[in-house]
């Protein structure tokens, strides 16, 4: 995760290309081994998304959070990245069992209208309720600016962990 994310690990693939390359991009989330799968059109410059219309199966896996060396991160993606290339063939033998996978269909984004402080009021593996409020943004005297509220019930996969947010 990037350094001003505090997240619970997930996969995210494209649904957006063929369909063998979808089933085949699918297919790499589940043996990879983490919990929660997206399947997602793309977020905005997603090498996923830009693999999978170019007819490439492709996968994107967080693990980790906050710029800090996690060694069960490290392991989760040791474990999947090997899980892969025996499932595609490159490494001998199978892949190890893997638990079942939370398939997740909806990649609802919350974005900042301000430059100010960011007062999340859910946390990362969350499960929330459409319109349940998630957190306000306020400025350097603790004026509120705005009050965000989910606009899609599921689980918080990240969250920006810095007091400061951006615009």
């Amino acid at each position: 995760g990037d350094i001003h994310e505090a997240l619970v690990p997930f996969t995210i693939y494209s649904d957006a290309a063929e369909a063998e390359v979808v089933a085949a991009s699918r297919a790499m989330a589940e043996v990879y081994g983490i919990e929660y799968v997206l399947a997602s059109a793309s977020v905005k410059g997603g090498t996923y998304s830009a693999a999978g219309k170019a007819g490439i199966p492709c996968i994107l896996t967080e693990a980790g959070q906050l710029g800090q060396l996690d060694e069960a991160s490290v392991e989760v993606h040791l474990q999947g990245c090997r899980n892969v290339l025996k499932h595609l063939g490159s490494l001998p033998g199978n892949p190890e069992p893997v638990p079942p996978i939370r398939l997740l269909r909806t990649f609802a984004w919350l974005y900042s209208g301000h430059t100010a402080c960011w007062y999340p009021a859910v946390e990362i593996g969350q499960q929330v309720e459409e319109g349940q409020a998630v957190g306000v943004v306020r400025d350097w005297f603790g004026e509120t600016l705005e009050e965000h509220r989910s606009p899609a019930s599921g689980v918080v996969l990240f969250l920006v962990a810095s007091l400061a947010i951006n615009e």
